[in-house]
């Protein structure tokens, strides 16, 4: 879907976000074997705004974005950098128009079995067709 080129673009080309995902950033999962810092994003849901004329021109999508460490301050260091790459977004990326992103809510949990920090944070974006 074009809404995963366009966060994927937006986090990879943002230098503070890139300089501190060292483990990468990935679509759904991470892959087995990554060392953190790492991101993950997934859809969680979408909107397509009929209209009588055609096809939808504005499709809504709300998006989780996952800011995984091995310590709280490092997981929320990279939280804050991908809210600032994120929230207030509009423009082009990766071929995709962004009309708007925006935060919607942010969640911290401790991942026992993986003994990581987790820091969630929900977005609402806006797409041009």
């Amino acid at each position: 879907m074009s809404v995963g080129k366009a966060i994927y673009s937006i986090l990879n080309s943002d230098s503070p976000v890139n300089t501190a995902a060292t483990g990468g950033i990935y679509p759904d999962f991470i892959p087995q074997g990554k060392v953190p810092p790492f991101i993950a994003y997934r859809i969680q849901d979408s909107q397509f705004n009929e209209t009588k004329d055609g096809v939808s021109s504005l499709d809504e999508f709300d998006i989780t974005v996952v800011a995984i460490a091995k310590t709280t301050n490092t997981a929320d260091d990279l939280a804050i950098k991908i809210r600032t790459a994120l929230d207030g977004y509009d423009g082009t990326a990766n071929g995709v128009v962004v009309d708007s992103i925006f935060i919607t809510d942010k969640s911290t949990r401790h991942n026992e079995a993986a003994e990581m920090m987790e820091i969630e944070q929900d977005f609402t974006v806006r797409i041009k067709n």
